[in-house]
């Protein structure tokens, strides 16, 4: 869903329900004072519309919604079934989470509702039903957001249930199940579904505590996600019951850490939507949340969908110990405008005014419990302004469809955390540092998707990281190559199935055909030297390659030797240790386009030569040159001609860039527009 009379609207999230009625005309006044134009409302107002089971009372939050309207104030509605009233978690106890160890979980936490609970469901759904009634018709509302910082596991008898009979439906019987996971190891074979346990999944970050079998682990996660999208696309669809809604983009905020499959849980929303808090020393970390926000809503072709920053902070955070987040007025301006220039349509601030009690009553606000301003009032007056006057061109003008995708995979980083190849090995840091912002910082302009995206958008497709590769994308990577496309593979790719087994037959289960080559050796340095070194062929099929020195990688993974096929030329062998004198980084021409294999971590420089080599056989270069500091955006019109770039240098001293052949000197933390 995209308006092409979008404008980019700037608020904060805000809780009427903890203040007399006649302080609301006041803070909305603040806001207007501010240049607000939103605010994020009710996502935690659960009592207060259902003060008993089915008595409900909205007459107040009208006149919320008439204050905002008066002022010129557009409203994003929140449902509130991340926090239910008492009468719920005390009178209906089965619609707590279940902690690992049998603990229901205690009414006040947050988050401790379960979607696994056929009862909680419907008291949700009744929730968003009437909220939906009450609010639908009124001027003010301008979208929804569905729950809140979605998360958490169940592990009671009845999620525990769901996930047996989940797994009934998939694999019909239950040798079935034993055969695909290869249960006759340690004896592991069931009898009954009934007797599949549902260990702990803490999936998406290090090594798990509790290392259950990977693909009963795996499948945990799966039903988990599955559960989570299942809801959400609840909610999505009453609130599309009501005819005003249709036109409302439905959102929900995402968060750090890929403990939840987003993909699949965004799959039923309109508007991808991320809460972000991150230091000024790690503005870096959070470029990639909105290069993948940007691409997944886009239609494949020319249009990206505009995403929306749901929640950052105006100063510092504190949801426990304090934390300065952008440390001074020019950071929080710098990483707004960074948000925008990117592709987003709204920042939200969490929050408007200080909690005058409860957990969070130390996060940075605008005003305090007391009324007064806050700190960077002039910092938030400036930035709305600046918006006001670029705004329309900005929305004229989207970012430039790109050329390259990097393809990032929430089920591959559970694997990691499943099945780890390194102590502390965690795929999101990984991933970013050593795969992702070699590109940034190299400025190749790109997208991140997912591997259900449409390939067929992109010139080159960049895959590190993804030992599991499901059968759907490796047909898709076939079409894309053979069509023209350059798929750059690796390194740890394809040696795993979907149930997270091996294949017993080939070592990449057929991606051998792909990539015109088939395993020799499978090795790791893991105190043996812990360093792989490589020799670059000086006569190499693609430019620059043959030039590369050796620089041993700063982490550890496995290493794919090859024994290349016909057509198969080697760019780099292993020098020394298991592999040595083996082919280690292999080109493949395949079809119109070709595969770069890379079968071993490379040195971050090393990484972005190679990516860089494969983009000029699909005739891409970078947009920018110069200062690995700044981030280059180009926009464009609606035909695909560059309009002009935005910038923001990330470092706190000055930087020069070079565009389309002019030098631009970018000061400390700035960000601004460079129109052609």
């Amino acid at each position: 869903m995209s308006d092409k009379n979008e404008k980019i609207l700037i608020g904060a999230s805000w809780y009427p329900e903890m203040w007399a009625e006649s302080e609301w005309p006041k803070d909305a006044a603040r806001m207007k004072e501010l240049g607000f134009t939103i605010v994020r409302i009710f996502e935690f107002a659960w009592h207060k519309f259902e003060p008993k089971p089915n008595q409900f009372d909205f007459d107040w939050a009208k006149r919320v919604l008439d204050v905002c309207h008066a002022n010129g104030i557009q409203v994003m509605i929140g449902t509130p079934t991340a926090a239910p009233p008492a009468w719920l978690s005390y009178g209906y106890p089965d619609c707590l989470r279940t902690d690992i160890n049998g603990r229901r979980e205690t009414h006040g936490q947050r988050r401790h509702g379960s979607p696994f609970s056929r009862r909680y469901r419907e008291f949700s759904a009744r929730i968003v039903e009437k909220m939906v009634e009450a609010f639908s018709d009124h001027p003010a509302v301008h979208s929804w957001q569905v729950d809140n910082e979605l998360g958490g596991s169940d592990y009671g008898d009845e999620a525990h249930e769901d996930f047996q009979n989940w797994l009934k439906a998939k694999f019909g019987t239950i040798e079935n199940l034993n055969a695909a996971w290869g249960l006759e190891f340690w004896s592991q074979a069931y009898q009954s579904f009934g007797q599949v346990p549902m260990p702990e999944a803490s999936v998406g970050g290090p090594e798990i505590q509790e290392r259950h079998h990977p693909s009963l682990t795996m499948s945990v996660a799966r039903h988990r996600s599955e559960t989570w999208a299942k809801y959400v696309a609840m909610q999505c669809e009453i609130i599309r019951r009501h005819p005003k809604n249709k036109t409302r983009p439905i959102t929900t905020n995402m968060t750090s850490g890929y403990g939840l499959d987003w993909y699949k849980i965004n799959g039923s929303l309109d508007r991808v939507g991320f809460s972000m808090y991150s230091d000024l020393q790690h503005y870096h970390f959070n470029l990639s949340n909105f290069d993948r926000m940007r691409a997944e809503k886009s239609d494949g072709q020319a249009n990206y969908t505009p995403y929306y920053l749901l929640e950052t902070a105006p100063s510092w955070s504190a949801g426990g110990r304090m934390w300065n987040i952008h440390n001074n007025a020019q950071g929080i301006t710098m990483f707004s405008w960074l948000s925008t220039l990117l592709g987003g349509s709204m920042i939200l601030y969490w929050q408007w005014r200080s909690h005058w009690a409860g957990q969070e009553m130390q996060h940075g606000t605008l005003v305090t419990a007391t009324g007064e301003w806050s700190v960077n009032k002039g910092a938030m007056q400036k930035l709305t302004a600046e918006h006001a006057v670029h705004g329309q061109w900005l929305m004229e003008h989207p970012p430039l469809r790109a050329d390259v995708a990097v393809v990032l995979s929430i089920e591959n980083a559970w694997a990691f955390s499943i099945d780890p190849i390194d102590d502390g090995m965690k795929y999101q840091n990984i991933f970013r540092d050593h795969y992702y912002m070699p590109l940034v910082r190299s400025h190749v302009w790109r997208d991140v998707i997912s591997e259900g995206h449409d390939f067929g958008a992109y010139k080159v497709v960049v895959m590190p990281l993804l030992p599991m590769l499901k059968a759907d994308t490796r047909a898709k990577l076939k079409t894309f190559v053979e069509q023209g496309g350059v798929a750059v593979l690796g390194p740890i790719i394809g040696y795993r199935d979907e149930e997270f087994t091996a294949y017993k037959d080939r070592a990449f289960g057929g991606l051998e055909e792909i990539i015109g080559a088939d395993s020799a050796l499978r090795f790791t340095t893991m105190w043996v030297n812990d360093e792989v070194h490589l020799d670059f062929v000086a006569d190499g099929a693609l430019p620059g390659v043959g030039a590369l020195q050796d620089v041993p990688p700063k982490y550890r993974n496995w290493s794919e030797a090859y024994t290349p096929r016909a057509g198969t030329q080697v760019l780099a062998r292993y020098s020394g240790g298991y592999g040595d004198g083996l082919p280690a980084i292999l080109w493949r021409p395949v079809g119109k386009g070709g595969v770069l294999t890379i079968g071993t971590a490379v040195s971050e420089s090393q990484y972005a030569a190679l990516v860089h080599a494969a983009m000029a056989v699909a005739g891409v270069e970078p947009i920018a040159s110069g200062s690995p500091d700044v981030v280059v955006v180009p926009r464009a019109t609606r035909d695909g001609k560059v309009a002009g770039y935005g910038v923001a240098n990330l470092s706190k001293a000055a930087a020069e860039i070079t565009v389309d052949g002019e030098s631009l000197l970018v000061g400390p933390l700035e960000a601004r527009l460079h129109k052609v």
